[in-house]
């Protein structure tokens, strides 16, 4: 997405600033030509444009990577939650029937689902519940989940 926003068609910054080093070339030829001054303040104005252009495709980019980033938290802490849910009902459930089976298998789900996202481990306690850490921070346990959310540095 940023090559895209930065692509040099012949409308980019890259095409712009030849053209602007060209005109200025014929420009130095006969300072004095209004023709030729012209063609400089267009190429510098195309040299404005092509800058406002790749500065809002990035700013288009900068919006849809902090959407995708957002969803991605939320889909994390849902899935924590839902492991915490969980925890509380595999404590109840007895070991060895099918319910528990099915309930194993969501479980293992879940884990692979944060774990995908996260880089996390899982620790799966003898009675089926599972404490999840990324590093030291620990992100499920019998506490409850964590809350994940997004913020953007102070330099943007």
């Amino acid at each position: 997405a940023i090559e895209t926003a930065l692509g040099d068609g012949e409308a980019g910054i890259g095409s712009s600033l030849t053209s602007l080093f060209g005109a200025a070339t014929n420009l130095a030829g006969n300072p004095g030509d209004r023709l030729r001054r012209s063609a400089v303040l267009t190429a510098i104005d195309n040299v404005a444009a092509a800058f406002r252009t790749s500065a809002g495709a990035l700013e288009r980019v900068a919006t849809g990577l902090t959407d995708a980033a957002g969803l991605a938290a939320e889909g994390v802490t849902d899935a924590l939650q839902a492991l915490h849910d969980l925890n509380g009902t595999l404590r109840t459930t007895p070991a060895g029937g099918t319910a528990r089976a099915a309930m194993e298998d969501e479980r293992d789900r879940l884990i692979d689902f944060v774990a995908e996202r996260l880089g996390t481990t899982a620790t799966v306690a003898g009675d089926g519940t599972v404490t999840i850490a990324a590093g030291a921070t620990v992100l499920l346990d019998g506490a409850g989940p964590a809350t994940l959310a997004i913020a953007a540095a102070p330099d943007g």
